[in-house]
């Protein structure tokens, strides 16, 4: 079994519970393990500054003989970085969704890589994933709008529950417009599989992704996760970034500055409105994007050059970053004290996959292949499936 391993991955969500709640669950949580043992805190939601504050020093203070390392998403707090390490924790900024790509591409192989730029294709790319945003459902309908439809390649997902909590996004069209748009629009064109809760709720992780679905489009009008609170980077910007696209942001006021501030080119001089980052009214915004894709559309051969050299500019430096940020992690997990930290990813991953890893990587010989998915369990030779079963009590998890 492994020796040190207490992993606890907790996510500050502001929209689900109070920092209270999360304050008091993390600290019971905590209790039972012994003084002598690492613990990694991994915040990957975006929460306040203040927030992340208050929350250090109540944990801090109600598990004073605790061992731990904090660690938080890099991108989200460019700005506050002094004012957390200031409470004197042992603390690391990484950025997660990173993490992720690696090991998605290099560890877990789910998915491969376009390798290069396809100036010549002819459609541009909007990938959707939760529809009830307005940077989903609603500008996709801008789009329907401009006659942009046509020459797209999207997907959008919908439930019954989620049609009646995105319905707001669209107030102005009659039940029946709505209706019929949802409908027309609905659409899957890299095949996955996304998981449908109550209440209307959707998860995808993001992984596999279809690199046909780069090789095949000009660019990518990237819905990041929010337009509100403040501007989130995530798993959409990087696998875009790595797949050889150039993307226009549909984000968060303030978005194309942290990508900047990590040394990415974020196209915006090729745009219509080259300040359009700069907007806060969202169909102002939602308006000058559209216009940037019509133009690109039309004219992206008059300035391909230099943007294939952006290009390959963010493919190496974010190559690059995934090494060091994969490095960042293995330091802080050798402090759990174990020879196998390099198959394992403690931090934000599919919650049944982790099960499984865990699971799995606690009791393999060092004979015994790799298997990073509960689905190839029968595929495995039939003795391991035997020693799993009938020795380590496997079940399905």
């Amino acid at each position: 079994m492994l020796k040190n391993f207490y992993p606890y991955v907790f996510y500050l969500d502001c929209f689900e519970q109070s920092v209270d709640d999360h304050t008091r669950d993390i600290v019971r949580q905590l209790a039972p393990i012994d003084s002598g043992r690492q613990i990694i805190l991994a915040c990957y939601e975006w929460q306040s500054v203040e927030n992340i504050v208050s929350m250090i020093h109540s944990i801090t203070e109600k598990c004073s003989d605790k061992k731990i390392v904090w660690l938080f998403t890099r991108s989200f707090y460019l700005d506050h970085q002094d004012k957390i390490k200031k409470t004197g924790v042992d603390v690391r900024f990484i950025e997660f969704d990173i993490l992720n790509l690696y090991f998605e591409i290099y560890v877990y192989k789910t998915s491969t890589l376009n390798p290069s730029w396809n100036s010549w294709a002819d459609k541009f790319l909007f990938l959707t994933g939760k529809p009830n945003r307005s940077n989903r459902l609603k500008l996709l309908y801008k789009m329907h709008q401009h006659g942009l439809l046509d020459r797209c390649v999207w997907s959008l997902f919908m439930s019954d529950e989620l049609k009646q909590v995105s319905r707001d996004l669209l107030a102005d069209l009659s039940d029946l417009q709505y209706n019929n748009f949802v409908e027309y629009s609905i659409n899957n064109p890299d095949n996955i599989n996304v998981l449908y809760g109550a209440g209307g709720t959707m998860h995808y992780d993001g992984y596999p992704f279809d690199h046909t679905r780069y090789a095949n489009t000009l660019f990518r009008v990237i819905s990041e996760t929010q337009m509100f609170n403040q501007p989130i980077v995530t798993e959409k910007t990087w696998t875009t970034i790595a797949n050889h696209h150039p993307f226009i942001i549909a984000g968060y006021s303030g978005t194309n500055r942290i990508l900047k501030r990590l040394g990415y080119k974020t196209f915006d001089k090729y745009m219509r409105y080259p300040d359009y980052d700069s907007i806060k009214h969202e169909d102002q915004r939602f308006d000058t994007i559209l216009e940037s894709v019509e133009h690109w559309l039309d004219n992206i051969n008059q300035f391909s050059d230099d943007m294939f050299n952006d290009i390959e500019h963010n493919y190496n430096l974010l190559s690059q970053q995934m090494i060091e940020t994969w490095e960042q992690f293995e330091a802080v997990y050798k402090m759990l004290d174990t020879n196998e930290f390099a198959v394992y990813q403690i931090l934000p991953s599919p919650l049944q996959r982790a099960k499984w890893i865990n699971f799995y990587y606690g009791i393999k010989d060092a004979s015994w292949p790799d298997c990073f998915d509960e689905t190839q369990f029968l595929t495995l030779p039939k003795e391991i499936q035997i020693e799993c079963t009938e020795v380590h009590g496997y079940t399905k998890l």
